[in-house]
């Protein structure tokens, strides 16, 4: 399934979050560590996005700028996070 890309010209980073994910019992014995981040754009809607480690550790509360996403995964944050690869089927 493809998911539309959407673009939010000017967004303020306003939570940031991580917890321990239990799967399933017996499938794995220990939780795993999420992450996930809140932004809120000018006209009051909250965006919440999953994301790795890495961008949770560079992304800071009260971060601003144009947030690109698809399905809820950041493509591209202000000058924090940039997309690393160019989508090859667009042509």
């Amino acid at each position: 399934m493809k998911y539309e890309i959407v673009t939010y010209p000017h967004v303020t980073l306003t939570k940031k979050v991580d917890y321990d994910y239990f799967a399933v019992p017996g499938d794995l014995p220990f939780p795993t560590e999420q992450y996930e981040v809140e932004f809120t754009s000018d006209v009051g809607e909250i965006i919440t996005c999953a994301c790795s480690v890495f961008e949770y550790h560079v992304l800071h509360e009260g971060d601003c700028g144009e947030l690109v996403v698809n399905d809820h995964q950041i493509i591209r944050f202000a000058d924090k996070i940039k997309e690393l690869k160019e989508d090859s089927s667009a042509d």
